[in-house]
């Protein structure tokens, strides 16, 4: 998907690259990952708000869709992160 990107002269900084790659992997292995963003900081070795910065732009170039999970009481759980193919 990176390379795709590349080739199509889209340009992502190494933060967007690192996030775009594990949500690729997961979406590979499992459909995704149901993460928070400071659980997805941690893995991209980054500040929650570089993860907020990035994933509104991969979401923007249509390279990862974001779906809203919450619990039966109606709170807010960790997202489901995916990567479009």
């Amino acid at each position: 998907m990176r390379g795709e990107t590349e080739s199509q002269g889209v340009r992502l900084s190494s933060a967007q690259k690192r996030i775009l790659g594990y949500i690729s992997a997961e979406t590979t292995l499992s459909d995704g990952v149901r993460c928070s963003k400071k659980e997805l900081a941690k893995q991209a070795g980054c500040s929650v708000q570089t993860v907020d910065r990035a994933i509104f732009r991969l979401r923007k170039l249509g390279l990862v869709e974001v779906e809203e999970c919450h619990a039966e009481s109606g709170a807010q759980t960790a997202n489901l992160y995916r990567a479009k193919r």
